[in-house]
């Protein structure tokens, strides 16, 4: 799956063929730069068992791109985890010191990212996640991932993504992710497969 390089809406059923949905409902706001406003959207997870892989798949506030794949494997979802971490203590030091924060976390390096423009589904050339600590006020702060995606084959395309996690986003988030989840997650993943080879 992460060897293609451009799919239409018509390949997306080739694209999810080994994609299961094991986790709905995470909330997130998403940030449209354009008209410097935020939305609460979801994010769904999937397992893909043919990449043995979890998929984020984000609602995304923007006409022109309204979803956000990200595939990440369990070494990426540690990485993740850390950021959290870090997020939950910042916060709390921030909060007790009354000072407000805008600093970079890391960089998380995923396997890859892609993007709906209109009705196509673009493979995008940067596969990084940015995470930093942003304060709203000197006891408000939020997390925020983002990536400047660009299309592999068109550079010209190149929306940006801004994904903001308030502190119940990111508790959410980490129970989401915690190793027993994960492998609950994939058990999901193969007995849903298991199943439907059943009725071949």
């Amino acid at each position: 799956m992460k060897k293609l390089l451009f799919l239409t809406v018509f390949l997306v059923p080739l694209l999810m063929a080994d994609m299961i949905t094991v986790k709905n409902g995470l909330s997130y706001y998403s940030y449209n730069q354009t008209i410097s406003g935020h939305k609460e959207m979801t994010i769904k997870i999937s397992y893909d068992t043919g990449d043995s892989a979890f998929v984020f798949i984000f609602g995304n506030n923007d006409f022109m791109t309204d979803q956000v794949w990200v595939q990440i494997d369990e070494s990426q979802i540690a990485e993740l985890d850390s950021v959290i971490k870090k997020y939950k203590e910042w916060n709390v030091k921030a909060s007790k010191k009354g000072v407000e924060i805008n600093k970079k976390i890391t960089s998380i390096n995923t396997e890859y990212i892609f993007f709906t423009y209109g009705d196509n589904l673009k493979n995008s050339a940067n596969k990084e996640l940015i995470c930093e600590f942003r304060s709203l006020t000197e006891k408000k702060h939020l997390l925020k991932i983002y990536s400047f995606m660009v299309d592999i084959e068109n550079e010209y395309i190149d929306p940006t993504f801004i994904a903001l996690f308030n502190w119940g986003h990111v508790l959410a988030l980490e129970r989401a992710i915690a190793p027993a989840k994960l492998k609950e997650y994939r058990k999901k993943a193969f007995d849903t497969v298991d199943l439907e080879s059943e009725f071949e």
